[in-house]
């Protein structure tokens, strides 16, 4: 019975991780149209940025900020080929994942292990280690769950709702269809390369082809 418990608990926390990768999916796919390949890349890097930032001796929550900003730069960078360049967001998500691919192996090489490295999940009361994955991923979450509801139905979040749905009203407001559609792009990778640092804490490892196969 404690096997199948350790077993359902695994499932769950894994879970909970992907649950922002699908998130970041869900805004770019679903919301925008937009079909992000970046998030196979950006899942990495927020890996990579996740397993050096603790070896380089930060703070695991100065580690999560960097990844953050990791995550929004790829997903600003697939926006400005696909807006400006005019490439198509197929082939601005794949070479922006392409190049991630080998920014993530200067930055943590092929394999990189931190075991014995404070972790985020090591922020939790010793009175909870038994079940020190869940208090955090739970949170992580929830806070992207309802900070993503939430920001949808503010002005900024339904314009960027237009843009898959309507962007012909955008351009009778006056407003600029690209400058909301990077904005998605920006939230979702942030989203999946939060969601690579977490699993690399809870790996206690990263490799290079952990993210294949993420889109």
């Amino acid at each position: 019975m404690a096997d199948i418990w350790l077993l359902i608990q695994a499932l769950v926390e894994r879970g909970l991780i992907y649950s922002l990768v699908v998130l970041g999916v869900y805004i770019t796919s679903r919301i925008i149209k937009f079909d992000d390949l970046t998030v196979e890349g950006s899942f990495g890097l927020g890996g990579a940025l996740g397993v050096a930032g603790l070896l380089w001796g930060l703070h695991p929550a100065l580690t999560m900020f960097i990844v953050l900003c990791a995550g929004a730069c790829a997903g600003l960078i697939t926006g400005l080929l696909h807006t400006t360049l005019r490439i198509n967001n197929l082939i601005s998500g794949i070479v922006v994942t392409t190049g991630l691919f080998s920014i993530n192996l200067k930055i943590a090489g092929a394999n990189a292990t931190i075991i014995g490295q404070q972790t985020i999940f090591d922020m939790v009361p010793a009175s909870l280690s038994i079940y020190k994955f869940l208090p955090v991923l739970i949170l992580v979450a929830m806070v992207a769950i309802y900070g993503v509801r939430i920001f949808l139905n503010t002005e900024i979040g339904y314009l960027i709702r237009a843009v898959g749905d309507n962007p012909q009203m955008l351009t009778n407001l006056g407003k600029n269809i690209h400058h909301y559609k990077i904005t998605a792009l920006v939230l979702g990778n942030m989203l999946t390369a939060c969601a690579g640092a977490l699993f690399t804490h809870y790996v206690g490892y990263f490799s290079i082809w952990a993210s294949v196969g993420i889109w």
